[in-house]
């Protein structure tokens, strides 16, 4: 899970920052990174980073109102810095968690071969989410629900948004290849190995994060969740969505 601390030192990389400028951009744009976090929590964090020597601060005196502490990034904070940017990437077992995302938005400080394998570990590991699991039996199973369960309606809601995940996680497969026509278009990253060892290796570093879903006891499947409305089956890619992409190669 990535820190707080990475995120505002990714910040103090691009210029200097007031603690007051930085808790508006946590709100606004920066609420897609992290969430949840107050002034109070930043103004003591931000004085945790400068006991550690990251940050240091002058006052920017301010007529008719109160004087800022200015902060700015020293030698040992973006020392931090490029160590965190540059350490492996292990995809959790949610797509689109905000570590990712962060450190596809601070690729600017590392170098373009390690934007490509960013992109590329994140793409593998979504790939073998999909060859893993998009084609399991998701019967659901009610064994001794309480009574105010329907087992009806409730199989199928999950169902539905089980089809509203299939096709959020489609798109972001499609979007992380997008990234990298888009990036090697631009060359801002490396060309792709001609022997695609890169996707390989990122594959078997990600194939045994999502194990396989354990098979179940027989249960009561419902009429209802076996064609929810639109046609669409348990098993069915959902319409407009990507066909599952055969399991990356072997190494």
């Amino acid at each position: 899970m990535v820190k707080l601390e990475h995120i505002l030192l990714g910040l103090f990389a691009q210029r200097p920052w007031s603690g007051y400028d930085l808790r508006k951009w946590l709100s606004e744009g920066g609420k897609f990174l992290r969430s949840n976090a107050d002034q109070s929590q930043i103004y003591r964090l931000l004085s945790r980073m400068e006991e550690h020597g990251w940050i240091t601060h002058t006052v920017d005196a301010r007529e008719k109102r109160p004087d800022a502490k200015v902060y700015t990034l020293t030698k040992r904070g973006r020392a931090e810095l490029l160590a965190w940017a540059r350490s492996p990437y292990t995809p959790p077992a949610r797509f689109q968690d905000p570590d990712f995302m962060v450190r596809f938005l601070f690729g600017g400080i590392v170098e373009p071969a390690g934007l490509r394998s960013l992109l590329e570990t994140e793409l593998a590991a979504r790939r073998e989410q999909v060859a893993r699991h998009r084609g399991r039996d998701r019967t659901h199973h009610f064994v001794d629900a309480i009574p105010e369960v329907d087992p009806d309606r409730a199989g199928l809601l999950l169902e539905l948004a089980h089809i509203r995940g299939m096709a959020e996680v489609d798109s972001w497969i499609a979007w992380l290849q997008e990234m990298l026509v888009t990036l090697d278009a631009s060359r801002t990253i490396p060309p792709e190995p001609a022997s695609g060892a890169v996707c390989a290796a990122a594959a078997e570093t990600v194939r045994d994060s999502f194990p396989a879903t354990p098979g179940e006891p027989e249960a009561r499947p419902s009429p209802a969740i076996d064609t929810p409305p639109g046609g669409v089956r348990p098993t069915d890619t959902p319409p407009g969505a990507i066909p599952p992409p055969a399991a990356p190669p072997a190494p």
